[in-house]
């Protein structure tokens, strides 16, 4: 969980920088910065909630794996749909949706195994 706790804080940071940086150098609109925020937000309450073994953390971890396979899912569709006729756009939209599932499945399995990570009764008191 180290390691996912310093990817919640380097994207905090990130997202951060990124929103300061919208506002003072690329004037960038206001969502992109709101947006920016409110990712640093969630990855705040990531890292604390990892930090802390927060158990609601364990589910809204679920919800930031549907929510990267829908992104994913919304960005990368519409290129292999624009594959020309002659190269069979069905051969890259299967390949997209099939590679995308097969990701989210194995973080799926990874993140179902850390349940016991965020259970009360199975955290160390410190004896």
């Amino acid at each position: 969980m180290r390691v996912l706790r310093i990817v919640c804080l380097v994207a905090c940071v990130w997202s951060v920088a990124s929103g300061l940086a919208g506002l003072a150098v690329s004037r960038q609109g206001s969502f992109s910065t709101i947006f920016s925020f409110a990712l640093a937000f969630v990855c705040a309450a990531g890292f604390y909630g990892i930090q802390r073994r927060v158990p609601i953390t364990w589910v809204l971890g679920w919800a930031v794996i549907a929510a990267c396979f829908s992104a994913f899912l919304f960005l990368a569709l519409p290129a292999a749909i624009k594959v020309p006729k002659a190269d069979h756009p069905w051969i890259a939209t299967s390949g997209v949706l099939l590679g995308t599932a097969a990701v989210a499945l194995y973080w799926s399995f990874w993140w179902k195994r850390q349940k016991a990570y965020f259970e009360p009764h199975t955290r160390k008191t410190g004896q």
